[in-house]
Protein backbone atom coordinates (compact mmCIF):
# COMPACT_ATOMS: atom_id res chain seq x y z
CA UNK A 1 0.00 0.00 0.00
CA UNK A 2 1.47 3.37 -0.54
CA UNK A 3 -0.29 6.73 -0.06
CA UNK A 4 1.51 9.75 -0.97
CA UNK A 5 4.53 8.71 1.31
CA UNK A 6 2.72 6.32 3.10
CA UNK A 7 4.34 2.53 2.75
CA UNK A 8 2.59 -0.57 3.74
CA UNK A 9 3.88 -4.49 3.49
CA UNK A 10 3.15 -7.72 5.04
CA UNK A 11 4.90 -10.74 4.08
CA UNK A 12 5.22 -14.52 5.92
CA UNK A 13 8.32 -16.30 5.85
CA UNK A 14 9.35 -20.24 6.27
CA UNK A 15 13.12 -19.10 5.66
CA UNK A 16 15.03 -17.07 7.76
CA UNK A 17 17.60 -16.29 5.86
CA UNK A 18 15.42 -14.29 3.49
CA UNK A 19 13.61 -12.99 6.25
CA UNK A 20 17.40 -11.29 7.10
CA UNK A 21 17.32 -9.96 3.59
CA UNK A 22 14.11 -8.19 3.32
CA UNK A 23 14.24 -6.48 6.18
CA UNK A 24 14.83 -2.76 5.11
CA UNK A 25 17.07 -0.21 7.26
CA UNK A 26 18.99 -2.79 9.45
CA UNK A 27 21.77 -4.91 9.24
CA UNK A 28 20.34 -7.82 10.83
CA UNK A 29 22.14 -11.21 11.86
CA UNK A 30 19.27 -13.88 13.42
CA UNK A 31 20.59 -16.91 14.55
CA UNK A 32 17.99 -19.73 15.90
CA UNK A 33 18.31 -20.86 19.20
CA UNK A 34 15.26 -23.94 19.40
CA UNK A 35 15.30 -26.89 17.02
CA UNK A 36 12.08 -27.23 14.83
CA UNK A 37 10.70 -25.26 11.58
CA UNK A 38 11.39 -21.48 12.05
CA UNK A 39 8.17 -19.25 10.64
CA UNK A 40 8.00 -15.66 10.70
CA UNK A 41 6.51 -12.67 9.86
CA UNK A 42 7.38 -8.81 8.97
CA UNK A 43 4.45 -6.43 8.50
CA UNK A 44 5.99 -2.78 7.67
CA UNK A 45 4.17 0.60 8.15
CA UNK A 46 5.91 3.86 7.55
CA UNK A 47 6.47 7.13 6.64
CA UNK A 48 9.43 9.77 6.23
CA UNK A 49 8.85 10.33 9.67
CA UNK A 50 8.21 6.86 11.35
CA UNK A 51 8.80 3.34 11.01
CA UNK A 52 7.19 0.98 12.49
CA UNK A 53 8.14 -2.89 11.87
CA UNK A 54 6.09 -5.37 12.96
CA UNK A 55 7.39 -8.89 13.59
CA UNK A 56 6.83 -12.52 15.18
CA UNK A 57 8.35 -15.75 14.99
CA UNK A 58 7.66 -18.89 16.41
CA UNK A 59 11.15 -20.19 17.85
CA UNK A 60 13.80 -18.05 20.22
CA UNK A 61 16.58 -16.23 18.28
CA UNK A 62 19.59 -14.61 18.59
CA UNK A 63 19.35 -11.02 17.35
CA UNK A 64 21.98 -8.73 16.25
CA UNK A 65 20.48 -5.24 14.78
CA UNK A 66 22.70 -2.29 13.51
CA UNK A 67 20.07 0.01 12.63
CA UNK A 68 21.00 1.53 9.32
CA UNK A 69 18.76 4.80 9.15
CA UNK A 70 19.59 7.79 10.48
CA UNK A 71 16.78 8.05 13.84
CA UNK A 72 15.91 6.25 16.58
CA UNK A 73 14.82 3.13 17.27
CA UNK A 74 12.70 1.43 20.05
CA UNK A 75 12.24 -2.10 20.69
CA UNK A 76 9.36 -2.99 22.41
CA UNK A 77 7.81 -6.41 23.35
CA UNK A 78 4.05 -7.41 22.48
CA UNK A 79 4.43 -10.83 24.06
CA UNK A 80 4.72 -11.12 27.51
CA UNK A 81 7.65 -13.56 27.50
CA UNK A 82 11.10 -12.09 28.98
CA UNK A 83 13.92 -10.61 26.53
CA UNK A 84 17.15 -10.96 27.18
CA UNK A 85 19.35 -7.89 25.81
CA UNK A 86 22.63 -9.23 25.93
CA UNK A 87 24.70 -5.74 27.07
CA UNK A 88 22.65 -5.94 30.53
CA UNK A 89 20.60 -7.21 33.27
CA UNK A 90 16.85 -6.73 33.20
CA UNK A 91 14.89 -8.10 35.74
CA UNK A 92 11.14 -6.83 34.45
CA UNK A 93 9.64 -5.79 31.16
CA UNK A 94 11.73 -3.14 29.11
CA UNK A 95 12.27 -1.22 25.96
CA UNK A 96 15.16 -0.35 24.36
CA UNK A 97 16.29 2.99 22.62
CA UNK A 98 18.94 2.35 19.45
CA UNK A 99 20.56 5.49 17.53
CA UNK A 100 21.71 5.02 13.96
CA UNK A 101 24.66 2.80 13.58
CA UNK A 102 24.41 1.16 16.95
CA UNK A 103 24.00 -2.32 17.52
CA UNK A 104 20.84 -3.79 19.58
CA UNK A 105 21.67 -7.37 20.81
CA UNK A 106 19.09 -9.64 22.23
CA UNK A 107 17.75 -13.09 22.51
CA UNK A 108 13.82 -13.49 21.96
CA UNK A 109 11.55 -16.57 23.28
CA UNK A 110 9.81 -18.90 21.23
CA UNK A 111 6.44 -17.39 19.95
CA UNK A 112 7.40 -13.87 20.39
CA UNK A 113 5.97 -10.91 19.15
CA UNK A 114 7.63 -6.97 18.93
CA UNK A 115 7.90 -3.92 16.78
CA UNK A 116 10.38 -1.79 16.46
CA UNK A 117 9.72 1.65 15.85
CA UNK A 118 12.27 3.78 14.06
CA UNK A 119 11.57 7.89 14.58
CA UNK A 120 13.66 10.58 12.23
CA UNK A 121 15.65 12.69 14.27
CA UNK A 122 14.00 16.12 12.66
CA UNK A 123 10.58 14.70 13.72
CA UNK A 124 11.55 13.96 17.35
CA UNK A 125 13.48 16.99 17.90
CA UNK A 126 10.55 18.76 16.49
CA UNK A 127 7.54 17.01 18.83
CA UNK A 128 10.41 17.81 21.97
CA UNK A 129 10.90 21.44 21.47
CA UNK A 130 7.52 22.70 20.05
CA UNK A 131 4.72 19.79 21.29
CA UNK A 132 6.41 18.58 24.83
CA UNK A 133 8.63 21.08 25.73
CA UNK A 134 10.85 18.20 27.18
CA UNK A 135 14.51 18.33 25.84
CA UNK A 136 15.80 16.28 27.99
CA UNK A 137 13.82 13.35 27.28
CA UNK A 138 15.88 12.68 23.87
CA UNK A 139 17.78 9.47 24.23
CA UNK A 140 21.72 9.59 23.53
CA UNK A 141 22.73 9.29 19.93
CA UNK A 142 25.94 7.34 21.05
CA UNK A 143 24.57 3.88 22.75
CA UNK A 144 21.23 1.87 23.42
CA UNK A 145 19.15 2.62 26.38
CA UNK A 146 16.88 0.76 28.22
CA UNK A 147 13.93 2.05 30.03
CA UNK A 148 11.18 0.39 32.79
CA UNK A 149 7.90 1.55 31.83
CA UNK A 150 5.45 0.94 34.36
CA UNK A 151 3.03 -2.32 33.89
CA UNK A 152 0.09 0.58 32.91
CA UNK A 153 2.70 2.91 30.83
CA UNK A 154 3.49 -0.95 28.80
CA UNK A 155 -0.04 -1.98 28.43
CA UNK A 156 -1.21 1.39 27.02
CA UNK A 157 1.57 1.88 24.38
CA UNK A 158 0.91 -1.99 23.19
CA UNK A 159 -2.82 -1.92 22.94
CA UNK A 160 -1.75 2.01 20.79
CA UNK A 161 1.02 -0.06 18.41
CA UNK A 162 -1.03 -2.96 18.18
CA UNK A 163 -4.17 -0.64 16.61
CA UNK A 164 -1.96 0.23 14.44
CA UNK A 165 -1.15 -3.30 12.98
CA UNK A 166 -4.57 -3.82 12.77
CA UNK A 167 -5.63 -0.84 10.82
CA UNK A 168 -3.29 -2.10 8.36
CA UNK A 169 -4.15 -5.32 8.11
CA UNK A 170 -6.15 -6.33 4.77
CA UNK A 171 -9.23 -6.62 6.53
CA UNK A 172 -9.36 -3.37 8.03
CA UNK A 173 -10.60 -0.16 6.15
CA UNK A 174 -9.17 3.49 7.31
CA UNK A 175 -11.74 5.86 7.67
CA UNK A 176 -9.03 8.71 7.26
CA UNK A 177 -6.70 8.80 4.69
CA UNK A 178 -3.84 6.55 5.60
CA UNK A 179 -1.01 8.61 5.90
CA UNK A 180 -2.89 11.80 7.95
CA UNK A 181 -3.70 8.32 10.38
CA UNK A 182 -0.81 7.35 11.18
CA UNK A 183 0.74 10.83 11.51
CA UNK A 184 -1.85 11.88 14.11
CA UNK A 185 -1.63 8.97 15.83
CA UNK A 186 1.71 8.54 15.87
CA UNK A 187 2.79 12.03 16.99
CA UNK A 188 -0.22 12.44 19.54
CA UNK A 189 -0.39 8.86 21.31
CA UNK A 190 2.32 6.98 20.52
CA UNK A 191 5.34 9.77 20.59
CA UNK A 192 3.92 11.23 23.91
CA UNK A 193 3.83 7.66 25.80
CA UNK A 194 7.57 7.10 24.70
CA UNK A 195 8.48 10.57 26.26
CA UNK A 196 6.51 9.70 29.54
CA UNK A 197 8.30 6.45 29.58
CA UNK A 198 11.79 8.13 29.36
CA UNK A 199 11.09 11.40 31.55
CA UNK A 200 11.31 8.94 34.43
CA UNK A 201 15.71 8.91 34.45
CA UNK A 202 15.41 6.60 37.64
CA UNK A 203 14.18 4.24 35.06
CA UNK A 204 16.85 4.03 33.06
CA UNK A 205 19.83 2.06 32.45
CA UNK A 206 22.51 3.27 29.99
CA UNK A 207 24.50 0.51 28.50
CA UNK A 208 27.68 -0.94 30.87
CA UNK A 209 30.67 -2.59 29.58
CA UNK A 210 30.15 -5.61 27.56
CA UNK A 211 28.91 -8.37 29.35
CA UNK A 212 31.43 -11.75 30.31
CA UNK A 213 29.00 -13.43 28.19
CA UNK A 214 28.69 -11.16 25.13
CA UNK A 215 32.34 -11.39 24.80
CA UNK A 216 31.64 -15.67 25.03
CA UNK A 217 29.76 -15.17 22.27
CA UNK A 218 31.82 -13.09 19.87
CA UNK A 219 34.66 -15.43 20.59
CA UNK A 220 32.67 -18.58 19.69
CA UNK A 221 31.14 -16.72 16.64
CA UNK A 222 35.35 -15.93 15.63
CA UNK A 223 35.98 -19.59 15.88
CA UNK A 224 33.31 -21.70 14.39
CA UNK A 225 35.32 -23.77 12.26
CA UNK A 226 36.86 -24.78 15.92
CA UNK A 227 35.02 -23.69 18.60
CA UNK A 228 36.96 -23.27 21.87
CA UNK A 229 36.01 -26.04 25.20
CA UNK A 230 34.24 -24.57 27.89
CA UNK A 231 37.59 -24.50 30.56
CA UNK A 232 39.42 -22.69 26.85
CA UNK A 233 36.54 -20.09 26.88
CA UNK A 234 36.85 -20.13 30.61
CA UNK A 235 40.10 -19.12 31.13
CA UNK A 236 40.14 -16.11 27.98
CA UNK A 237 37.54 -14.70 30.39
CA UNK A 238 38.66 -15.44 33.41
CA UNK A 239 35.53 -17.06 34.63
CA UNK A 240 35.50 -20.81 36.00
CA UNK A 241 33.37 -23.26 33.75
CA UNK A 242 31.09 -23.40 36.32
CA UNK A 243 29.99 -19.75 36.18
CA UNK A 244 30.23 -20.22 32.59
CA UNK A 245 27.92 -22.82 32.22
CA UNK A 246 25.93 -20.88 34.62
CA UNK A 247 25.64 -17.82 33.01
CA UNK A 248 24.74 -19.83 29.31
CA UNK A 249 22.18 -21.62 31.58
CA UNK A 250 20.49 -18.47 32.95
CA UNK A 251 20.62 -16.21 29.28
CA UNK A 252 19.88 -18.76 26.76
CA UNK A 253 18.72 -21.75 28.23
CA UNK A 254 21.69 -23.90 26.88
CA UNK A 255 24.97 -25.34 27.44
CA UNK A 256 27.90 -23.57 26.08
CA UNK A 257 28.39 -26.92 23.43
CA UNK A 258 24.66 -26.61 22.71
CA UNK A 259 25.00 -22.70 21.83
CA UNK A 260 27.81 -23.41 20.10
CA UNK A 261 26.04 -26.43 17.76
CA UNK A 262 23.69 -24.01 17.17
CA UNK A 263 26.01 -21.51 15.68
CA UNK A 264 27.52 -23.77 13.51
CA UNK A 265 24.33 -25.01 11.74
CA UNK A 266 23.13 -21.16 11.78
CA UNK A 267 26.14 -20.52 9.99
CA UNK A 268 26.18 -23.41 7.98
CA UNK A 269 22.27 -23.11 6.91
CA UNK A 270 23.38 -19.24 5.95
CA UNK A 271 26.22 -20.32 3.73
CA UNK A 272 24.11 -23.31 2.36
CA UNK A 273 20.89 -20.58 1.61
CA UNK A 274 23.59 -18.15 -0.64
CA UNK A 275 24.99 -21.07 -2.22
CA UNK A 276 22.07 -22.02 -4.26
CA UNK A 277 23.22 -26.02 -4.62
CA UNK A 278 26.35 -25.49 -6.51
CA UNK A 279 28.29 -28.10 -7.23
CA UNK A 280 30.33 -29.99 -4.11
CA UNK A 281 28.80 -26.49 -2.00
CA UNK A 282 26.98 -28.85 0.86
CA UNK A 283 30.52 -30.72 1.92
CA UNK A 284 32.62 -27.52 1.43
CA UNK A 285 30.07 -25.66 3.28
CA UNK A 286 30.84 -28.58 5.96
CA UNK A 287 34.09 -28.64 6.15
CA UNK A 288 34.37 -25.04 6.45
CA UNK A 289 32.60 -25.40 9.78
CA UNK A 290 34.78 -27.89 10.95
CA UNK A 291 32.42 -31.13 9.91
CA UNK A 292 34.29 -33.77 8.78
CA UNK A 293 31.92 -36.38 8.38
CA UNK A 294 28.78 -35.91 6.58
CA UNK A 295 26.76 -38.12 7.86
CA UNK A 296 26.83 -36.32 11.36
CA UNK A 297 26.76 -32.98 9.96
CA UNK A 298 23.31 -34.31 7.66
CA UNK A 299 21.40 -36.08 10.93
CA UNK A 300 22.89 -32.40 13.18
CA UNK A 301 21.49 -30.30 10.57
CA UNK A 302 18.06 -32.40 10.28
CA UNK A 303 17.53 -32.31 13.79
CA UNK A 304 17.74 -28.62 14.36
CA UNK A 305 15.96 -27.24 10.99
CA UNK A 306 14.06 -30.31 10.15
CA UNK A 307 15.39 -30.98 6.76
CA UNK A 308 18.26 -32.38 5.54
CA UNK A 309 21.54 -30.03 3.90
CA UNK A 310 20.34 -30.82 0.60
CA UNK A 311 16.89 -30.90 1.11
CA UNK A 312 16.98 -27.50 2.56
CA UNK A 313 18.99 -26.17 -0.76
CA UNK A 314 16.60 -27.54 -3.04
CA UNK A 315 13.87 -25.86 -1.53
CA UNK A 316 15.29 -22.18 -1.14
CA UNK A 317 16.31 -23.47 -5.28
CA UNK A 318 12.48 -24.16 -6.00
CA UNK A 319 11.83 -20.79 -4.44
CA UNK A 320 13.72 -18.44 -6.00
CA UNK A 321 12.36 -20.17 -9.44
CA UNK A 322 8.92 -19.52 -8.58
CA UNK A 323 9.83 -15.95 -7.73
Amino acid sequence: MEDDGLFSSDQKFVDIDQYMETLKGWDLEVGQLSAGQWRGRQQVISTDDYEYLFFSHSLKCLYHAVLCKPGFSFFIPLTPEHVTYLFYKTDRAAISSTPFGETLSLITPDEFEGVTLTISYERYHYLLEHRYNSPVCCPTRHKTTIYYPSEEQLHTLQKELLQIRSAFSKDTIIQLQPMQWLQYISDTVVAPLLVSIMANETNTLLQGRISPLLQALDIIAENLDSPPTVQELSERLNLTPRYLQLLFKKNLNLSPKQFIRFCRLNRARSYLYKSKLQKGSISDVANELGYWHMSNFSQEFKLVFGATPTEFVKNNRKVDLIS
